[in-house]
C-alpha cells in the first residue's frame, strides 16, 4: 500500500511540473516565447540570456518557468496583462515597463528583488505586499491611487513619480535609501523611522508643511513645486547636501546647522529676506524670483554659482565670493555692481537693473555677459577675452570700452545692428585703461646715464624717452618711456624680446643690449633697469621752435624754444632766436635773454648735461593791420633759432630751427601743424620733420585721461625714427607696426578753465629716402578726452619742392673757408667761372649783405652770430651754399 501512495505522489509532482501555464494575454505570451540566447527577454541564474520554451512546443510549462531568474518584456507590444507571471516563482527581476497593464499582482514572487513596471499608464492596482526580498521598485508614470508597501523589509529604492497617490506610508521601510514620489497629489507622507534615507524627492504634490529633521541620514531633498507648501523644517540636518524647495509658498526658511549643504534652490517663493551666513559649504545658490530686499551671505567664499534674479535687491554684498564662476542678478534694482573680486567669473547676467556703469576689465575668464536694459553710460569689457555680450536697451550708453582688436567689429555692430539702433551717442574705443584686458605680464624699470663709468646708481642722471621695441616673433611694436626715465611694458603669454633703441647708437653703449623673457615662467612684474654709458666723446646739440599759440593780427602769440644735448658730453654755449622785429614786439621771456639786438635775442647757457632739455618761453605781440608794418591774415612770419657751439657738433642740421608761421584770424584749439611749414626743400628728404598737436579741454570737468592718436603714413615716413620732442604733460608713447602712434596722457586732470586747459605734444620723424619733388606729406590726428568721441584735427599738408633753384653745383666751382668764420669769408675758384655778385641772407630769408664783382674774400664781421645763406650770381647762372658766423 505504501508503494502505491508513493507512486501517486510522484505522479502528482510530475503532473504539476508538466503543467502548461495559461497566459490570457497573447502579447505577453508571445514576448516570452521570443526569448532566445541574445535578446535578454529571459535570463537564468547565471545571468545568461536563454530560451524559456526549452522543448519548443510553443507553450511554457511550470518546470520551464522555474528556471528563469529575470524577465524583461519592456515595450512588449502593448501587453495588457501579465497573468501567468505568478508561476515564475524564482524570479529576482521583472521589467514590464512601457505596456498597457492595468493590474499587477506579484505578491507570490517571494524572491523578487527588482520590479520595473513604470510607464504603464493604465496601471491602477499593484500588489507587492510581503515581498521581503524586494530592493528596488520603479512604478512611475502610471495611474496608481494607492500603494501598499507593507512587508518590504529590504526595499532600498522606490520611484512612484507621476501617479495619483494622495498618501504614502514609508514608516516601516527601515532600509529605504532613496524615494521618488514627485508629481502626485500627496497631502501627507509618513517618514517615521527612515534612519537610512539619503535621497528624498517629493516635488509637485499638495504638501502644506513638512518636518524632515527625523531623516538623520538625508543628503538630498526635493520638495519643489508643492504650491501649497508654506513651511519646512530642515534645521540641524547634518548630512544634508542638496535642498530644492523652489516653486512653493515659503516666506521664511531657517538654514542653521547645515554644515554639508552645497546646493540650495529656493527660487519662486515669497522670501523677503534670507540669511545664508551659516552655510559655509554652499557652492550653488538659486534664490531667484522671490521678493528679496536683502540677502545675508556672511563669508560664503566657496560659492561658485549665484542666481538672485528677479527680486527687489538694490545692492549685493558678495565681495568675499572670490570663486564665483556664474552670477545671475538680472531683474533687480541694482545701481552698482563691483566685479573686481571675481577673477573666475565666466557667465554674468545683470540685465534689467539700474546700473549706470559696469567694469568687467578685471574678469579674464568672462565668456558671456548680458547687461541689456539698464541705464548704462559706461561699459568696460576690455578683458583680453572673446566675451559674448548683449548690451542693447541702454540708450544712454556713451562709451563702450573693448580690447583693441575688437574695436572695429563692435563699432560696426553699434552702427548697423537694429538692436543697437537707439545708441546714437555710443563711442566704442579702448582708452578706458592703459593696460591690456585680462591676464597680462609686466616688464618695468628705469634708465640711467652713467657718465663717470662707475656703474649706474641713484645719483646718475635719468635717460628720458628711451624707445623699446617689443616682439614675440610674430608681431612687434614700440613703447617709448616717459620723461622721468621710467617704463612699463605689458605683454601676454609667450616669449618676448625687448630691445632698447637709441637715436644715436654710436654715441653710447647700453646694458643689457636686449632682453628675452618668457611668461608665465618669469615672475611678473619683472624689474629690469638699463644702464647707458658714453662711447667716446660726441657733441650733438638740437634746437626746435614750437608755436604754442597761433599768430593773429594784434594778439599775443607764444613760442617755446626747446634745446637739448643729444651727445654724451656736457656743453655750454648760447641759443640765438631770430625774429622780424618790425612786425612784432617781445613782451616777455622766461628765462630772460642774455642779449637783445634788432631781430635777435641771445640766451647763454652753461653745463647742459647729456639728454638734458631746457626751455625758453617767449610771448610776442603781433602787429595789427593798423600799425606801420602791418600784419594781416595769411601773412608769413619768419622765425629761426640757432644753438652754439657749432664747432665739433656731429650733426649741424638740427643746430638750426626755422619756423614759417602763417598768420590766422581764428584757430581751432585742437589742431596739428607741421613746424617746417607747407613746403620743404629736397634737402629734407630722409631728414626729420617736426609736428605739433595741440589740444584743449573745452568741457565742464577736468579731463583725466587724454590720448592723441596719429596714423603715420608708412609710405612717406620711417616709423622707427619717431621721437617725442616736447609735451605739456607727462605721457607715454605706444607705437604699433601698422603705423598707429598713441601719445597717452594718463591721469593728468587737465583743467577746463581757459587759462589752464591747453596741452600739446611735439614729435619728430624722418621722411623716407625714396621721396621725390611733388610728394605731399599729409597727416591728421584724433584726440580722445576720457570717454568722449574723438576730436579730429585738421589735415596737415607739406609739399616737397625744389626751393633753392641752382644752375650748377656750388661745390664744383667754389670753396668757402673758413667755415665757420668770425670775420673774413674766403672763396676759392676751382673751375672757370665769372662771379658777378655774392648775396648773403640771414636765417629769416632777409638779404643782409651784397658784394658785386667780389675778389677772393668778403668781410662778414658786422654780421650777427648765426647761420647764413650765400647765393652766387655768375656767367653760369646761380647757385647756393651756407656758412656759419661765429
Amino acid at each position: 500500500m505504501k508503494q502505491i501512495y508513493l507512486f501517486i505522489v510522484m505522479l502528482v509532482g510530475l503532473g504539476l511540473n508538466a503543467q502548461v501555464i495559461n497566459f490570457p494575454d497573447e502579447a505577453f505570451k508571445s514576448k516570452l516565447l521570443s526569448a532566445n540566447s541574445w535578446n535578454h527577454v529571459a535570463e537564468n541564474a547565471a545571468g545568461i540570456s536563454v530560451v524559456i520554451d526549452i522543448n519548443n512546443d510553443g507553450e511554457i510549462q511550470v518546470s520551464e518557468a522555474l528556471l528563469i531568474r529575470k524577465i524583461d518584456v519592456y515595450n512588449g507590444g502593448y501587453i495588457q496583462s501579465i497573468v501567468g507571471i505568478e508561476y515564475f516563482t524564482n524570479l529576482t527581476s521583472l521589467n514590464c515597463s512601457y505596456n498597457g497593464i492595468s493590474t499587477i499582482n506579484v505578491s507570490n514572487l517571494l524572491e523578487l528583488k527588482i520590479l520595473n513596471c513604470n510607464d504603464n499608464l493604465a496601471l491602477t492596482s499593484l500588489n507587492i505586499s510581503g515581498l521581503s526580498e524586494l530592493e528596488e521598485l520603479n512604478a512611475y508614470q502610471c495611474s496608481l491611487t494607492s500603494l501598499n508597501l507593507n512587508g518590504l523589509s529590504s526595499i532600498k529604492k522606490i520611484n512612484c513619480n507621476t501617479n495619483n497617490l494622495t498618501t504614502l506610508d514609508l514608516s516601516s521601510l527601515t532600509n529605504l535609501i532613496e524615494v521618488h514620489c514627485s508629481n502626485n497629489i500627496l497631502t501627507s507622507i509618513n517618514t517615521n523611522g527612515l534612519s537610512n534615507l539619503k535621497f528624498f524627492y517629493c516635488g509637485i504634490n499638495q504638501l502644506t508643511s513638512f518636518d524632515f529633521t527625523n531623516l538623520t541620514a538625508l543628503e538630498e531633498l526635493n520638495v519643489s513645486f508643492n504650491v501649497n507648501l508654506t513651511s519646512i523644517n530642515v534645521t540641524g540636518m547634518q548630512t544634508l547636501k542638496k535642498l530644492e524647495c523652489n516653486g512653493c509658498q515659503l516666506s521664511s526658511l531657517t538654514l542653521i546647522d547645515l554644515p554639508n549643504l552645497f546646493y540650495l534652490n529656493c527660487s519662486n517663493n515669497l522670501f523677503q529676506t534670507l540669511n545664508l551666513s551659516s552655510l559655509t559649504s554652499l557652492i550653488i545658490l538659486d534664490c531667484s524670483f522671490n521678493q528679496l530686499i536683502s540677502l545675508e551671505f556672511g563669508n560664503l567664499n566657496g560659492l561658485e554659482n549665484l542666481n538672485c534674479s528677479v527680486n527687489q535687491l538694490f545692492n549685493l554684498n558678495i565681495e568675499n565670493m572670490i570663486n564665483l564662476s556664474g552670477l545671475f542678478c538680472y531683474g533687480n534694482v541694482l545701481e552698482q555692481l563691483d566685479l573686481s573680486p571675481f577673477q573666475q567669473l565666466v557667465n554674468l547676467s545683470c540685465s534689467s537693473n539700474q546700473l549706470q556703469s559696469l567694469d568687467c576689465s578685471m574678469l579674464p575668464n568672462l565668456q558671456f555677459l548680458d547687461c541689456q536694459e539698464n541705464q548704462l553710460e559706461f561699459l568696460n569689457i576690455k578683458n583680453g577675452n572673446s566675451t559674448g555680450c548683449n548690451f542693447y536697451g541702454n540708450p544712454t550708453l556713451e562709451y563702450l570700452c573693448v580690447d583693441e582688436d575688437k574695436v572695429t567689429n563692435l563699432q560696426i555692430l553699434v552702427l548697423t545692428s537694429y538692436q543697437y539702433s537707439n545708441m546714437t551717442n555710443c563711442l566704442v574705443g579702448s582708452y578706458c585703461s592703459f593696460t591690456p584686458g585680462g591676464n597680462y605680464y609686466t616688464i618695468q624699470g628705469s634708465q640711467k646715464f652713467d657718465s663717470n663709468l662707475n656703474g649706474c646708481d641713484s645719483n646718475d642722471a635719468i635717460f628720458p624717452n628711451l624707445n623699446f621695441n617689443i616682439t614675440d616673433g610674430f608681431s612687434s611694436g614700440n613703447i617709448i618711456a616717459n620723461t622721468s626715465g621710467d617704463y612699463s611694458i605689458f605683454v601676454g603669454q609667450g616669449t618676448h624680446t625687448i630691445t632698447p633703441i637709441l637715436e644715436n647708437p654710436t654715441y653710447f653703449n647700453i646694458s643689457p643690449s636686449s632682453l628675452q623673457l618668457t611668461f608665465p615662467e618669469t615672475i611678473s612684474p619683472n624689474n629690469q633697469n638699463f644702464c647707458i654709458t658714453p662711447n667716446g666723446v660726441h657733441n650733438d646739440l638740437e634746437v626746435v621752435i614750437i608755436p604754442l599759440i597761433p599768430a593773429r593780427p594784434g594778439f599775443d602769440a607764444t613760442y617755446k624754444i626747446i634745446y637739448k644735448n643729444k651727445g654724451n658730453s656736457t656743453l655750454s654755449g648760447s641759443v640765438v632766436f631770430n625774429f622780424e622785429d618790425d612786425k612784432m614786439d617781445i613782451l616777455s621771456s622766461i628765462p630772460n635773454y642774455s642779449l637783445q639786438s634788432t631781430n635777435q635775442l641771445t640766451y647763454n647757457y652753461t653745463n647742459l648735461s647729456p639728454f638734458e632739455s631746457r626751455e625758453i618761453l617767449i610771448t610776442i605781440n603781433i602787429n595789427s593791420p593798423m600799425e606801420i608794418t602791418a600784419v594781416t591774415i595769411d601773412d608769413q612770419l619768419n622765425f629761426a633759432a640757432d644753438i652754439y657751439p657749432f664747432l665739433g657738433d656731429e650733426f649741424l642740421q638740427d643746430n638750426n630751427s626755422s619756423l614759417k608761421q602763417i598768420v590766422v584770424g581764428s584757430f581751432d584749439p585742437n589742431d596739428k601743424t607741421c613746424i617746417e611749414g607747407n613746403t620743404v626743400g629736397t634737402e629734407m628728404i630722409g631728414q626729420y620733420i617736426h609736428y605739433i598737436i595741440r589740444f584743449e579741454n573745452t568741457g565742464t570737468f577736468p579731463a583725466e585721461n587724454i590720448v592723441v592718436k596719429d596714423m603715420i603714413d608708412l609710405t612717406k615716413f620711417d616709423l622707427s625714427t619717431l621721437i617725442p620732442v616736447s609735451s605739456s604733460h607727462s605721457f607715454v608713447t605706444r607705437i604699433a607696426s601698422n603705423g598707429s602712434v598713441e601719445f597717452v596722457f594718463e591721469n593728468i586732470q587737465l583743467p577746463f578753465d581757459d587759462a589752464n586747459n591747453d596741452g600739446y605734444i611735439v614729435f619728430k620723424i624722418k621722411t623716407i629716402s625714396g621721396l621725390y619733388i611733388g610728394d605731399i606729406l599729409t597727416n591728421k590726428a584724433n584726440i580722445y578726452f576720457d570717454y568722449n568721441f574723438p576730436i579730429e584735427t585738421n589735415m596737415t599738408s607739406t609739399t616737397i619742392q625744389n626751393l633753392t633753384i641752382t644752375d650748377f653745383n656750388f661745390n664744383d666751382f667754389v670753396v668757402l673757408y673758413p667755415n665757420p668764420t668770425d670775420s673774413i669769408l674766403n672763396f676759392k675758384i676751382k673751375n672757370n667761372i665769372d662771379i658777378s655778385s655774392i648775396n648773403i641772407y640771414n636765417s629769416l630769408g632777409q638779404l643782409v649783405l651784397v658784394t658785386t664783382n667780389p675778389k677772393e674774400s668778403i668781410n662778414v664781421s658786422t654780421l650777427k652770430t648765426g647761420m647764413y645763406f650765400v647765393k652766387i650770381v655768375s656767367n653760369l647762372g646761380e647757385s647756393n651754399s651756407q656758412f656759419l658766423k661765429e
